[in-house]
This record gives C-alpha cells, structure tokens and sequence, in this order.
C-alpha cells in the first residue's frame, strides 16, 4: 500500500533522502554482513513483568525467529498489506513482530501497552487488523482481554500470543525461537522483491481533533528519514550499543532507538519498566553509547555518575533528552545539563516529525531553526530531514523589533501522507490541514525571532490535544467521557502544565442538581467503562458551564467559573 504521490516521492528521492531499501532490506544486510553479532538483548529483570526468560539474539538467531513467525503468517493465510495490531511489553519477541510483519509484507500497528477495551473498541475498527498479537503478563491479562476483543471487531481472523498456558482461541507463538525442523511456509523471493520502501510499514496512533485515536501510517522510507535525524545529530557510529527504556509504539521509540539500531547495524538493549537500578547496571554491563530519557529523570539519575565517561564503567557517547511535550519551560537549558557527553534535544510534534537537535552552549532548547534543516545541524551540509515555515501576520514587540506569530508549518521527508484510510463508512477522522508544497499545518503556535538566522519558538500548541507523558490524547474524547457520567449535567476536559508529565488532566464539571462529586467518583466511573489510566483525570473541578461556541465545541481558551 503506497500512500505517498509520485511527485512527493520523485521529490525526496531527487533530493537523495528516500531510496530504495525497505527495513526488511537493512536487517536481511545485517544478517549477512555480522550474523554472529549480538543484536538484540531483553532485560535482566523480566521475569519479572512478562513470561519466558530473558534473551540475547545474535543477528543469525533474530533472522531464524523472524523467518519461522513470517513464515507463520503466510500459513495463516495473511497477504501484503494485511494489518496486524500488536500490543507488547519492551521485550525481544516485540522487534521480532516488527521485523516478521515487513517481511511478509504486512502493515504493523504497534498499540499502548496502556490501552484497554474503551480504547480498542474504538481504534481498531480504524484500521481493520486481521490478526491480533499479545503476551502474557504478570499485572494484567492482556491474552484474555484481546480475545474478548477481537469478538466486536468483524475483521479479525486469529488472536495470537507468546506465553504458556493460552486460553481456548489463542493461538500461541513462543515455538518460533526453537530449532524445530517443522516446516513452514516460506517466504517467497518474489514477495520480498515486490516490496517497496514506500509501501506502509507501520501504523501507530496519536491524539487528535476527532473524539478517539487517530492511525497514522508511515512507509519505510519515512521511518529512516525519522531514524536519520536523531542517528546523525547523536553521530552514532556502525555497531552502536542502543538502550530503549521506551515502548515501541510511537514515533519517538521508532525514531530514536529502533531506526538508529537497524541503520547503524548495533545492538538494541532494551529496558522495562523503568528502573533506576536495572537501568544503570545494563549501562556498564552492555556498554552502551547511546540512550534517551525525560530531562526530569536524567536530572534525578545524573547524580549516579552513570553518564560520566570518566568513569571506567560506562561506554556512553551522547544521550537524547526526550521533552514530554512540545512546549519547553522557560529553564530548559538547565535541564539535563551539566553532563559530560553531548545531548541531543528530542521533541515531538503530533507524532508528525520529530525534531532532533543537539544542545550548543548559549543556545536555547526550545528554539527551532527557521527554513530548511540540515542534520547535522550547524555542521557541514547534511540532508535536509525537515522544513519550516510560521504562517501569520508581523508585529512590533516593546523593542521595536519586528515579529512574525502564527501556526508551525512543516514539511518533511519523515512525515506521514494521511491518516489511515478508514475500514469502516464515516470513521471520525479529522483532516490534516495541508498547505502548498506538502506542508502541514502542525496546530502550534509560534513565533519567529531573530535575523538571518531565524529561529522558531512554540508559545501553545493546539488545546485539542492533550500531551500526557508523551502520550497524545484527545481532548474531545475525554469530553466524551467525563459527559456520559449521569452525576454530570455536563464536563469537559482540560489541561495544566507539570514539569514531568508536560501536561495532566483536569476534568471540569458541572454536577446534576444537589450532587456532591469527588475525583475518585469519576475514577470508579472510568474504570468501569475500561478506560486507559492514563485518561484519568488529576485534578477535578466543579464549575457553573462549560464554555462552548455556536457548534457546541468547548472553548478551552477561555476562563473557568468554578463553583
């Protein structure tokens, strides 16, 4: 399925960005060039979340997992472009998914560890999957949820799972590390040289103005432009050693760990959940050079000397410093300072690009470079991975100096063509905002300053959306939900600023007449209708109206009257 139009793709390879090779095309070098290097590494501790002991994958044994599950879902009958949902802890059999499905010339949607049922009702009719993949867990029965899932979504065939003792219906998947000699299907030559790096390799999801997820599809070519800019600000070299502690379902975890690992040919570490100490041992035990974190945590951890160089035992080269929301605080030069290896600044906008970028002395964090951005940036030449433009009006500041606010426009080789074409007849899907030449309109507001060179500071970004702990979520759809509690004669969400979550929840009510509400009412309430806990609400307020406009929108902007 190739969403991209030919002039775009005529324009980004011309300009020597896209190529040719699919990720399946990288891996398959590696496994040629280095089959007996260690490529991927679970975490000690898993045991302790998932099932099944911790494992360590040379590249020849990662080809053989990915050739038995490929193989696996042709004999189930699943042809390119079939969608498949996954939804994984941080562990080796999660890669090994990813990897099988382009090889098979599947479309992967790699779905929140967090979601529940509220969540997958509504996201995969989006999509239609044919397969559903999980694993058992030790905190929450993923396997039974998703079989009780799959029974409201027409489009699925087979629930598939790792781990033992699988109810009735599941399909298990744990035999695909044996060296068994049972034969499977095979994937065929042809396939694989039918497959195009602009075809849709994954699928993942972002919060946006409709009420629910949104599914952005991203081909293979978009993914190493996203994977370009991290791996070339960071000045990672082949072979490097690359810990995740962060889920792959996002376009963060894609570009800053996952890309990074298959262009560089190194090895990926991965981490989950978070651990202070799991996390510091793996960094001397694997000597890794490159990893990425929230400022709040690097600050915490920095006092361990984990990121020292000086230090004996740590291998590290750069770290990337992951801001939970695109709008930085006034002294985010502070943040994550102080370190002796280069930081690389992450940000992500809507999951529609993510801007890479890293930190010179004097510079300012939150500023992004105006015009065409080369990566290197401020080095020699390098491609250009993104575009920027301010559309809106001048104005004069208290210094006379002349000012241009108004939205972000962006245009990049990393961006997606559309959101996913809807399996089902009126999905409420928003419409991207498009302007001329392939820029998108990102709902930010900025402004721009300076001379010749030009620099772009975000001042709000759009208040449908909402950036929990990097987690997009749509703020109509919390509208939704806080609404249809009976206790409520109406409610709407909002948000405030947290310095380490970037922004969280703040229900405002308005209670049914002679109702006394609580927080954790609404909690129960939530908990009931199976929503994700990260939708739930921090803080509650109880306020006379909820203010909207003429087409009943809530006007966010605007000053609540509490009660």
């Amino acid at each position: 399925m190739i969403l991209s139009d030919k002039a775009k793709i005529d324009h980004y390879v011309d300009q020597g960005v896209w190529g040719s090779n699919t990720l399946d095309a990288l891996f398959r070098k590696c496994v040629r060039t280095q089959p007996d290097d260690l490529a991927l590494v679970d975490a000690p501790n898993r045991t302790q979340f998932t099932v099944n002991e911790p494992k360590r994958l040379d590249y020849k044994a990662l080809n053989h997992a990915v050739e038995r599950l490929a193989g696996t879902f042709i004999g189930l009958g699943l042809k390119r472009d079939d969608v498949v949902a996954v939804q994984m802890p941080n562990v080796v059999e999660q890669i090994v998914v990813v990897l099988a499905g382009m090889r098979a010339g599947l479309i992967i949607s790699p779905l929140p560890i967090m979601w529940r049922e509220h969540e997958l009702k509504t996201a995969l009719p989006l999509i239609a999957p044919r397969a559903i993949i999980t694993m058992s867990a030790h905190n929450f029965d993923h396997v039974d949820m998703m079989r009780n899932v799959a029974l409201h979504i027409t489009t699925v065939r087979f629930v598939l799972a790792f781990g033992e003792d699988l109810p009735d219906g599941v399909m298990p998947l744990d035999e695909i590390f044996t060296e068994s000699t049972d034969q499977l299907p095979e994937v065929d030559e042809e396939l694989a040289n039918k497959l195009n790096a602009n075809d849709v390799a994954i699928i993942t999801w972002a919060g946006g103005d409709c009420a629910g997820p949104c599914p952005l599809p991203r081909s293979h070519n978009q993914l190493i432009a996203a994977g370009l800019m991290p791996m070339l600000e960071a000045g990672l070299a082949g072979g490097s050693i690359i810990l995740s502690p962060y889920l792959l379902n996002g376009l963060v975890a894609f570009s800053v760990f996952f890309m990074p690992w298959l262009l560089s040919g190194g090895k990926l570490v991965l981490h989950h959940p978070f651990d202070i100490d799991v996390f510091a041992a793996q960094m001397r035990e694997e000597q890794v050079n490159f990893t990425g974190l929230p400022p709040s945590v690097i600050d915490v951890i920095r006092s361990e000397n984990i990121f020292d160089p000086a230090n004996d035992d740590t291998n590290l080269d750069a770290i990337a410093c992951i801001w939970p929301a695109p709008i930085l605080p006034q002294n985010a030069e502070t943040r994550a300072a102080g370190l002796d290896v280069p930081v690389i600044d992450i940000r992500n906008l809507n999951e529609m690009v993510v801007v890479a970028r890293k930190r010179q002395t004097g510079a300012r964090p939150a500023l992004i470079p105006h015009g065409a951005f080369g990566v290197p940036y401020g080095g020699e030449q390098g491609p250009i991975l993104i575009n920027t433009r301010v559309k809106g009006s001048v104005s004069l500041n208290d210094t006379s100096e002349s000012l241009l606010g108004g939205d972000l426009l962006i245009e990049s080789p990393m961006m997606f063509d559309d959101y996913f074409p809807a399996a089902i007849d009126n999905a409420p899907q928003p419409a991207l905002v498009k302007e001329k030449q392939n820029y998108i309109n990102t709902g930010h507001r900025c402004m721009l300053t300076g001379g010749t060179d030009a620099m772009i500071e975000i001042l709000a970004q759009d208040n449908n959306t909402i950036v929990h702990g990097g987690l997009w979520i749509s703020a109509a759809e919390l509208d939704q939900l806080y609404a249809q509690y009976d206790q409520f004669s109406d409610a709407a969400a909002f948000s405030f600023a947290d310095p380490v979550m970037g922004e969280r929840i703040m229900a405002a009510v308005v209670p049914s007449p002679g109702v006394d509400i609580k927080l954790s009412d609404l909690t129960a309430y939530l908990e009931q209708q199976k929503v994700a806990a990260y939708k739930m609400p921090d803080r509650l307020v109880t306020v006379k109206a909820i203010p909207r406009g003429a087409n009943g929108e809530v006007l966010r902007d605007q000053v609540l009257e509490e009660i």
